[in-house]
């Protein structure tokens, strides 16, 4: 039995990305311990404002999620690919709460980065209108970053990903398949 934290990293409330959270906690919530958390229910600044030179209010959400990420063994985020990055809040809530402190600490000479949320795993899940021939090119660029820039940088490796696409052109059935492969991977808390 995991301990698993997912993410609805979508921004809408009625998506792709909604329906395979939904199922992914269904089957999860059979064999592991999941919490969820869905970015459209989340109010908060989503601007770093003034990086990390100055505090900033840390808003009730935020840190529940970052209550959620300390306990969690797993985390699934599932999210759209938009313009081959994350949403603009979903990168927020990245900026907002894996701070110094909390997620990394350098060290007093500010040349090595101690990881604070090691003993992770993650799993990404990425739906994208891109065509199926270009699909894992576009979401390249972004793999790299949360895997070495973002999640690795804080110690939650490995980062495995499934991706979707292109969902514009999915029929019903196809969606199906998609909400059954997330269904297994659920199950196996992975």
């Amino acid at each position: 039995m995991k301990k698993i934290l997912l993410l609805n990293g979508n921004p809408k409330n009625k998506s792709l990305c909604h329906a395979l959270t939904t199922s992914y906690a269904r089957a999860a919530s059979t064999q592991h311990q999941v919490r969820r958390m869905d970015l459209h229910e989340m109010h908060f600044e989503v601007n770093l404002m003034y990086g990390y030179e100055a505090n900033q209010v840390v808003e009730p959400c935020l840190q529940q999620f970052q209550q959620n990420l300390l306990w969690a063994e797993h985390i699934v985020i599932v999210s759209p690919l938009w313009w081959l990055a994350l949403p603009a809040k979903l990168k927020g809530l990245i900026d907002r709460t894996l701070l110094p402190g909390f997620a990394f600490k350098y060290s007093e000479t500010g040349t090595e980065v101690e990881k604070l949320l090691p003993n992770k795993t993650a799993r990404v899940i990425l739906t994208s209108d891109a065509p199926q021939t270009h699909l894992e090119q576009a979401a390249e660029g972004l793999i790299t970053q949360l895997t070495h820039g973002t999640l690795g940088f804080c110690g939650i490796a490995p980062t495995q990903y499934t991706l979707f696409g292109p969902a514009h052109l999915a029929t019903s059935e196809v969606i199906d398949n998609w909400l059954s492969e997330v269904t297994s991977l659920a199950v196996r808390g992975e």
